[in-house]
């Protein structure tokens, strides 16, 4: 049942930005589309879960304790929110770490800027907009070394999907 891991993804405590992504984006998406069911979380969750064997060594190795529990699970939504926004390095971009003499990525800031825009309005929108800032100097870079050399990466294709999700639209990119 995809309920059950939902806790665990959550509670990943991973600390590049890559991990916090893949494991707490999806558990809050789909807690989202329970609420717009009109589904509670206390009722869509199992109390104790056939997986709660399987994660007993993670559980004893990492702080980030799985929990079934609304609450817990709000609270560790908002933690991996927060470290996400922590991350953000000086240029408004994002590196694997973020944060001081962190060199920001394309493909970082891209693909922390289209998970963020899924949850937009669970996130300061300021950090967002200068995500998408950036890509957008990305962008205009590429775009001139693009005249001369004419190659265009799997990057650039991603930069341009994120930045058209954006409402951003590059169409020379």
């Amino acid at each position: 049942n995809m309920i059950e891991v939902l806790p665990y993804l959550a509670a990943d405590d991973s600390g590049d930005v890559f991990g916090i992504v893949n494991h707490f984006l999806p558990a809050l998406s789909a807690k989202t589309a329970l609420n717009t069911l009109g589904v509670k979380w206390e009722d869509a969750v199992p109390e104790k879960s056939s997986r709660d064997l399987l994660y007993t060594e993670y559980s004893q190795r990492h702080e980030g304790v799985p929990s079934f529990s609304a609450k817990d699970f709000d609270r560790v939504v908002a933690k991996n929110l927060r470290q996400i926004a922590r991350m953000v390095n000086p240029d408004s971009g994002w590196g694997w770490f973020g944060a001081y003499h962190e060199s920001s990525w394309p493909d970082t800031t891209a693909y922390v800027v289209d998970a963020l825009l899924d949850v937009r309005d669970q996130f300061d929108a300021r950090l967002i907009d200068d995500g998408v800032f950036w890509l957008e100097d990305y962008a205009k870079e590429r775009i001139a070394k693009f005249k001369e050399v004419q190659a265009v990466s799997n990057t650039d294709a991603f930069v341009a999907r994120v930045l058209s999700k954006a409402g951003r639209p590059n169409t020379e990119l």
